[in-house]
């Protein structure tokens, strides 16, 4: 591929150069070395080529605090930005540390639904219009979430704040850990669209991207959980300290309710850190177990209409106090009376990270019982 570029012969497609497939992704671990051989040997041609490499297109917009990020291919933007504060982290770039803040800021508070991921199809929607979310069934790929975390990490590191550690922590814990099978197994896309479901490569037919990342990804769990330099572990507490002072740590864990970024009636239900979900049943989860098809990773099986799906019936968009623990275990709790669903049972909301081969409700249509009465009615009138 280099000879032919070198010859001028340049065939470029959006995820393929010269018919070699995804070659920046696959030579990423080089340009890791080279990195490498710049922090632990000092050799500078390394950096300035880290330099030179770096995306101008997508660097400077965000040195100037402008979202230019729309419509773009998510899990090709983040690991530029990681790259960028490597950059900045090598050289004390300001300039670059706050490009990669924006960057950070603009994916977490924009395009972030309450499991920790991003992205519809792979790429950013309009922020203002979540509507793909949850209809599609290429919800947020763990490949994306895997890169955010590192990009956390080295931001926190650069400046540790607390945003960064409460992302860290919902994103593992929700994504992360659900993306893996308990029997082996790693999810490409976690679907929000309600009543869908994940499917689950398998050891001998696949190797997509997020098993790849995937193999590293549950080895972060004793990861982050202190830090600490040459003289002692980092606490948040600033005091003047005395023989026998005591630290006493309270985690209370409160349920709350999330809504979508774009301010949609769609919810998402935690406690704590943690989102809570309902499994809906195990009917029609074709291909869940994976082949080697070039389309095996997406769940492929019949889309449940969303306009019968289970819906929260409240004149109040927080209706936290209504989520009351059911007794049988801990982390499983039920909505007396909220829940709207003539084609099923009643619905138990338990940890996401928990269900697995099912279809499940992650995010909610939040509807007063007016509405839910005027849709009824007509219904009734389409039937007639």
């Amino acid at each position: 591929m280099w000879a032919d570029i070198a010859r001028g012969e340049i065939n470029a497609a959006n995820f393929s150069l010269n018919d070699k497939w995804v070659p920046w992704y696959n030579i990423h671990k080089l340009y890791a070395g080279l990195r490498d051989a710049y922090l632990i040997a000092g050799n500078d041609k390394y950096l300035e080529l880290a330099e030179r490499f770096s995306h101008r297109l997508i660097l400077d917009p965000l040195i100037s605090k402008e979202n230019r990020l729309t419509g773009m291919h998510a899990n090709t933007q983040i690991p530029k930005v990681i790259g960028f504060q490597r950059y900045a982290e090598a050289t004390n770039n300001d300039k670059w540390n706050k490009a990669s803040e924006f960057f950070w800021d603009a994916i977490v508070d924009n395009w972030t639904v309450s499991i920790g991921g991003n992205s519809v199809y792979e790429h950013l929607h309009p922020p203002d219009d979540f509507s793909s979310m949850v209809s599609s069934n290429q919800g947020p790929e763990t490949c994306n979430t895997y890169n955010m975390l590192r990009l956390s990490k080295l931001l926190y590191l650069a400046d540790p704040g607390n945003k960064y550690m409460d992302y860290y922590e919902r994103a593992l814990y929700n994504h992360i850990l659900s993306s893996k099978h308990p029997e082996g197994g790693y999810v490409y896309f976690t679907p929000m669209r309600p009543r869908h479901y994940r499917v689950y490569s398998q050891p001998h037919d696949c190797f997509w991207c997020c098993v790849g990342s995937g193999l590293e990804n549950h080895g972060k769990y004793t990861e982050m959980i202190y830090l600490h330099d040459n003289n002692g572990i980092y606490v948040p507490v600033t005091r003047r300290w005395k023989n026998g002072d005591v630290i006493t740590v309270s985690l209370p864990m409160k349920t709350r309710i999330e809504y979508l970024p774009d301010g949609s009636d769609w919810a998402s239900i935690l406690h704590g850190p943690v989102v809570l979900a309902a499994v809906t049943g195990d009917d029609d989860l074709d291909g869940i177990f994976a082949d080697d098809g070039r389309w095996a990773h997406v769940a492929g099986g019949p889309h449940y209409p969303v306009d019968s799906a289970p819906l929260i019936v409240s004149t109040d968009r927080d209706f936290s106090n209504l989520i009351v623990p059911t007794g049988e275990k801990p982390m499983t709790f039920r909505i007396p009376d909220l829940i709207h669903y003539p084609e099923g049972n009643e619905l138990t909301l338990v940890p996401f990270y928990e269900i697995h081969e099912a279809r499940y409700m992650i995010y909610w249509p939040v509807i007063t019982r007016e509405e839910l009465d005027r849709r009824v009615s007509g219904r009734k009138a389409e039937d007639q």
